[in-house]
């Protein structure tokens, strides 16, 4: 029995592929699935599944990461909102790096998008009624959780909180065009009630006292629910974009896919869209005010600076005379070792473009780290939840292979090692920034004694930014206070930032990208002692890893090396004049 026979008894309608393009005319069986002596005379590298009622309501959301990765966000919101919907998925990852999610419902979805990027391009879409998409075990495409022999089901309102979760990370929106009337006759020199009223107020309690539901929270985000939607899904945002409510629904008051500030979701609920009306009863309310006389600012009082003792650095040159500076720790790579090791007190950032396998390959260093020197981190991860899939991805690292191929008892042994060694930030609380995650880390230092902190990815924590301070002046600011951190508590600070988009080139390729193309300021090349790229070849199926700055050359020099990653296990290993070398086959015991 072949692949497209054995689909065929999971309920599925299956045509065959090759370059995700039918072999065969396939419109027919998008109403018919095919006899098992058609599929018998099949011999196509792909298969492919048609969605929709042919194969009991199957559905696809297909998340295209080249033009921007939702993926990780969304398990976050699915994770926060509904849990319990993971274990009905099916999930694989497609040769780019992409993602399906694929269940069943008895919900009727065509092929729409969901969520564009800034540019409009699709990020997020459905393979639905009349759709098809390829999937293992098709030639690079790999199943994460789940088997299609036994795709779960779900209710409609369930299959519409994926959906509504996906269409919430739409980048693509309209700024709400309404006049408002920034000044008013009694106050014309001063700051405007509206103005006032949108640094100041947070307007959830003004949705919810009109019939609004907030579902949750994830980071500063909140996810709410219009009126009379009865369990079906999210409908808006809070603060998804900074400081405004974002809209994604009808039958409200508010445009579909449009943005408001604070002051005009105020002047739509609470007069019928009248701003003037708004803006004067803001202002009896107590908000704006008039402009004063210009007064010096007040100059705070200069902090105590203390002398570095010359004696103290007597005895540390003496020390390093006589027996060098101390090495860093091993990454666990010879051919990395070579480039760069790891030295507390510094703080390393590791780029990459989307896919490439950064949080893979931090995970692979700090298992390393782990096994050879018992090295305990804290970590931060929004990215990598819920938290049993991280947990999942360092069990089959610690262990070198799947999870289905490691004995019960072992697997409950090396989650105690994990649970020893790893000591997780709960990146779902309210209000997550630099200091909270520094005050829990510092708490670890002092009750753990931990060696490292990993902040991964730190998008989340620049959702904190004050409205009123510059991206780069808070970036800046943060990697100041996060360093001098890193020195005082003798630790290394690990944190994955992202690059800005990067376009492709003519051969379809993104470029190496550079420390000064992190997003958000060139303070991450300025601040950071080291600095890594982590790049991947799926031609040669390889992955480069560019260390592109080391400020102390007793730890390592600028250059580049080659590792594999491995599916089955998550591990990366060395590459050796062209074969790939895995000698070190040890399991964390």
């Amino acid at each position: 029995m072949n692949t497209f026979q054995t689909y065929l008894t999971y309920g599925l309608s299956v045509i065959p592929c090759k370059d995700k393009k039918p072999e065969i005319s396939w419109k027919e069986f998008q109403a018919r699935r095919a006899s098992q002596e058609e599929a018998n005379r099949w011999n196509a590298p792909q298969v492919a599944c048609i969605c929709g009622k042919v194969s009991a309501g199957l559905l696809c959301i297909d998340f295209d990461i080249k033009n921007g990765d939702q993926y990780e966000p969304w398990c976050v919101l699915v994770n926060q909102g509904k849990p319990e919907l993971f274990s009905k998925l099916v999930i694989e990852q497609s040769p780019s790096g992409g993602f399906h999610v694929v269940f069943r419902t008895d919900r009727v979805t065509k092929n729409v998008k969901l969520a564009c990027n800034k540019e409009n391009l699709c990020t997020i879409e459905t393979r639905g009624e009349g759709g098809y998409f390829v999937c293992a075990p098709s030639p690079g495409y790999v199943l994460q959780f789940g088997d299609f022999s036994n795709i779960g089901r779900l209710s409609i309102p369930e299959a519409e909180f994926l959906l509504s979760a996906a269409v919430s990370l739409n980048e693509a929106f309209q700024e709400n065009k309404e006049p408002e009337p920034t000044r008013t006759a009694s106050n014309s020199q001063g700051l405007s009630p509206f103005d006032d009223f949108d640094s100041r107020e947070n307007p959830c309690g003004l949705l919810e006292k009109h019939g609004w539901k907030t579902l949750f929270t994830s980071g500063t985000t909140t996810f709410l629910k219009r009126p009379g939607k009865e369990d079906r899904g999210i409908s808006a945002t809070w603060n998804k974009i900074p400081n405004r409510f974002y809209c994604f629904t009808t039958s409200t008051q508010f445009i579909n896919q449009t943005v408001y500030k604070a002051s005009a979701i105020y002047a739509i609920l609470e007069h019928g869209g009248d701003y003037s009306a708004a803006a004067k009863a803001l202002l009896a309310s107590g908000y704006g005010e008039k402009q004063t006389r210009n007064e010096p600012p007040a100059i705070d009082e200069p902090k105590k600076i203390e002398l570095i003792d010359t004696k103290d650095i007597l005895n540390k040159i003496m020390d390093i005379k006589i027996n060098g500076y101390r090495k860093g720790k091993t990454t666990g790579w010879k051919s990395l070792d070579r480039l760069f090791s790891v030295v507390k007190r510094q703080f390393t950032v590791i780029t990459g473009v989307p896919s490439a396998g950064k949080s893979e390959f931090m995970d692979a260093l700090a298992v390393n780290l782990v096994m050879k020197d018992r090295w305990k981190f804290a970590v931060f991860s929004p990215e990598n939840y819920p938290a049993e899939m991280h947990y999942h991805k360092l069990i089959e690292k610690m262990q070198g292979c799947e999870l289905r191929d490691i004995e019960d008892e072992t697997i409950e042994l090396t989650i105690k090692a994990i649970g020893e060694h790893f000591f997780f930030i709960d990146a779902l609380e309210d209000d997550i920034s630099l200091e909270s995650v520094l005050l829990k880390t510092d708490e670890l230092v002092k009750q753990k004694s931990i060696d490292a902190l990993i902040i991964d990815p730190w998008n989340e924590i620049e959702l904190s930014r004050p409205n009123n301070i510059s991206e780069s002046d808070f970036i800046g600011s943060c990697l100041r206070k996060a360093r001098k951190f890193a020195r005082r508590t003798n630790i290394h600070l690990f944190i994955i930032a992202h690059p800005t988009k990067l376009q492709r080139g003519k051969d379809g390729k993104y470029p190496i990208p550079e420390l000064w193309d992190i997003s958000g300021s060139a303070h991450w090349r300025n601040k950071c002692d080291n600095g890594i790229c982590v790049h991947r070849d799926y031609e040669e199926d390889k992955t480069i890893i560019f260390v592109q700055k080391i400020k102390f050359k007793y730890c390592g020099r600028q250059g580049e090396c080659y590792l594999k990653y491995e599916n089955k296990s998550g591990r990366y290993i060395e590459y050796e004049a062209g074969s790939f070398n895995n000698e070190d086959d040890r399991r964390f015991k």
